[in-house]
């Protein structure tokens, strides 16, 4: 069957009142490097939140890049795939559900469509609230730890199965998808807005040694200062100084751990000329001095 012509995730124009989330799957899980599922299209929606590892995102013909601390997003009837950049294997917490209790699930083939020629009424919808985000729209994100939390609920309780988890789960489930839904400061915020934001949170992502002064970040984004740093902290939890602070220490931390660059060639690489101020930049977040770190994660 021939849809070129149906936009994927489909919409459904509702209140958030309708929204009744059901799980069909939710686990922890392991990707290996080159043992990835091919691209693939689904008929729930799927939020994998990478625990750790480095995994590229192919969602739609576009490429995305995340990292520990990502939340990926696929929407039913998207093509996507993934794929291990750095080490052996990612780690993920996965669920696949729906927003309206709409999808019955007995086996695999009711999750991932295998059918040559499937039918249109079978891609759960995605809800399309007034005022609200419409979450495939930012297929990788930075989530708040709640959602993280409410994740890690879902699984347990999915996974035991003790009598009453249904309950328990939607009610998770229902934190999770209002809060992809609305924006944290609880204002409304532009579609355009958050995608421009996703792609800046993309570019640091790959370009954390370059200039990333608010002042760089802004003119990339043709955002004021203040404008920028008010809606990537909405979007983020955190200021665009304190995103690429956590990035560029997170690589930093990974070079002391896995080479034997010199800790002022890894301050250089950061984008910190000051050795001194990346010592006491690291002190401050880790507990430890680089030098410390790199001892320690030799003896673990």
């Amino acid at each position: 069957m021939d849809f070129s012509d149906i936009f994927f995730p489909r919409e459904r124009k509702c209140m958030a009142a309708d929204l009744s989330p059901s799980v069909h799957w939710a686990q922890r899980h392991i990707t290996k490097r080159s043992k990835e599922y091919p691209e693939r299209l689904i008929y729930d929606h799927e939020l994998l939140y990478v625990q750790t590892g480095d995994i590229e995102v192919y969602v739609n013909g576009k490429v995305y890049h995340a990292t520990t601390g990502s939340l990926v997003y696929f929407g039913a009837g998207v093509p996507h795939r993934i794929k291990v950049l750095k080490g052996n294997e990612a780690n993920f917490l996965g669920i696949h559900f729906d927003y309206f209790d709409e999808h019955d699930v007995a086996r695999d083939e009711d999750i991932i469509v295998v059918e040559p020629n499937p039918r249109l009424e079978r891609f759960c919808a995605e809800p399309k609230i007034e005022e609200l985000a419409v979450p495939s729209e930012i297929p990788v994100r930075i989530p708040p730890a709640s959602i993280v939390a409410a994740m890690e609920m879902v699984i347990e309780e999915f996974t035991l199965r003790q009598t009453g988890y249904e309950a328990i789960v939607r009610g998770y489930m229902l934190q999770i998808v209002v809060e992809l839904l609305r924006v944290p400061s609880g204002e409304a915020m532009e579609t355009s807005h958050l995608v421009k934001l996703e792609e800046l949170r993309q570019w640091i992502q790959q370009h954390y040694s370059s200039d990333c002064s608010n002042t760089a970040l802004a003119a990339r984004a043709n955002w004021n200062e203040d404008y920028l740093a008010k809606l990537f902290k909405a979007a983020f939890g955190l200021t665009p100084n304190k995103y690429v602070q956590s990035v560029r220490l997170r690589e930093a931390k990974r070079l002391l751990r896995e080479s034997a660059l010199s800790i002022e060639e890894i301050a250089g690489l950061m984008g910190y000329a000051d050795l001194h101020y990346f010592s006491r930049l690291f002190s401050q977040r880790e507990g430890i001095p680089p030098r410390e770190y790199r001892r320690l994660a030799s003896v673990y």
